[in-house]
């Protein structure tokens, strides 16, 4: 009795020609796109943090007017700036505690908070060199 006859294992030449294209269109595809592999994988996390605190919006000088709430600084920059205090203001820092009443005019002084153009609303005043961190501001 003949034996049933067997197919050839291998791939017909134009399946193969077709694979490989196919594979050469989807490589193309990704160069030039500029993915060099399909990947599922996430993107790479973020670096950490910086370990030291930003420094917070400031203005150092020197006070050149006080008038109740309201202060006058001639900025380290030159420009003339008007400090908002409120009962929320903060004077000295831990390493450093200091009362309003110690900051007098002509004393040196750093002022922070929000600035709006020459308009302080201050957080937080103590004498310029009296920080918990040496944190410069860029």
């Amino acid at each position: 009795m003949p034996s049933p006859s067997r197919q050839d294992p291998r791939p017909a030449p134009i399946q193969v020609r077709l694979a490989g294209a196919a594979i050469l269109a989807t490589a193309i595809g990704l160069a030039a796109s500029g993915c060099s592999s399909p990947s599922n994988a996430p993107s790479a996390p973020p670096p950490p943090a910086a370990a030291h605190k930003q420094s917070s919006p400031h203005v150092t000088g020197q006070i050149t007017a006080v008038n109740g709430s309201s202060w006058t600084v001639r900025g380290k920059d030159g420009k003339t700036y008007t400090v908002s205090l409120t009962a929320a203001t903060k004077f000295g820092n831990k390493k450093h505690p200091a009362a309003q009443d110690q900051f007098k005019v002509g004393s040196p002084v750093r002022v922070a908070g929000a600035i709006t153009g020459t308009t302080v609303q201050a957080t937080e005043i103590r004498a310029p060199g009296a920080a918990d961190s040496a944190t410069p501001n860029p």
